[in-house]
């Protein structure tokens, strides 16, 4: 089982999504995932919902854009936000404390891509990772490929190969050699996020049930079958069947 009990620093650890209809998107993800749900109250008044698949959080529901975010565990926020201005990427959220669960930011890099920080406090992220119904991969489209790699290297200590057997798509592991996701290029910069399921085109035909879209149809590769979804509210992540890491 993919649980997890710390993430290096530059790892990805945490995901969550924002949401116009908390009630509607309860409903979908807990419908298509088998995920239970909890709602926290933060300090400023704002409820955060957890999503939960075997006792274990696995994404979670906030206020804001109909858009899926992806985090990378960090050391130092503060030092993070600064490194990625000075290589040229902009600040989408200040940083800010949600005790005692830890620090965040978000920074939008050289060409357009959100990606969140995290700094843990009592909360590290994600507990399950790679099993059906929790995350599996974050791919990364950029106009400018050589660049993005160059720009994640420098920020998180990344290194990248190309990705066996699929064309084009790269692999980025982090200082400790995981697997953490990929990228390829593309017409717009941004983050995508994709969980495993056990069966691509059986969670396809759920998520069109479920109110959904399938936006790119399942395509076999050499490592599994992926396809590029949306929910009901319009924001698109990937599901993938295959081979995963532990």
């Amino acid at each position: 089982m993919g649980t997890r009990e710390r993430y290096a620093p530059g790892t990805f650890c945490w995901a969550d999504l924002g949401v116009a209809d908390r009630d509607a998107s309860k409903a979908f993800y807990s419908q298509l995932f088998g995920w239970e749900h909890s709602d926290q109250t933060g300090p400023r008044g704002n409820v955060y919902t957890t999503f939960e698949k075997d006792g274990h959080a696995v994404a979670a529901l906030r206020e804001g854009p109909p858009v899926w975010f992806s985090y990378v565990a960090v050391e130092s926020v503060d030092d993070s936000v600064a490194r990625a201005t000075g290589a040229g990427a902009s600040v989408a959220a200040e940083a800010r404390d949600i005790p005692p669960a830890g620090r965040i930011a978000v920074v939008t890099d050289p060409q357009g891509a959100h990606v969140g920080l995290w700094q843990a406090g009592v909360f590290l992220g994600a507990g399950l990772v790679n099993e059906p119904g929790s995350i599996v991969w974050q791919q990364l489209s950029a106009p400018d490929l050589g660049a993005a790699q160059e720009w994640y290297a420098g920020q998180f200590g990344w290194t990248w190969a190309d990705l066996p057997g699929v064309p084009g798509w790269l692999e980025a592991r982090n200082g400790e050699n995981w697997l953490m996701g990929g990228a390829s290029e593309g017409p717009e910069a941004g983050w995508q996020l994709v969980f495993t399921v056990e069966d691509c085109a059986r969670a396809c035909e759920r998520v069109e049930e479920l109110g959904g879209r399938t936006l790119e149809p399942p395509a076999d590769t050499a490592i599994g079958v992926f396809a590029t979804v949306a929910d009901q509210q319009g924001s698109a992540f990937g599901v993938f069947t295959g081979e995963t890491d532990p």
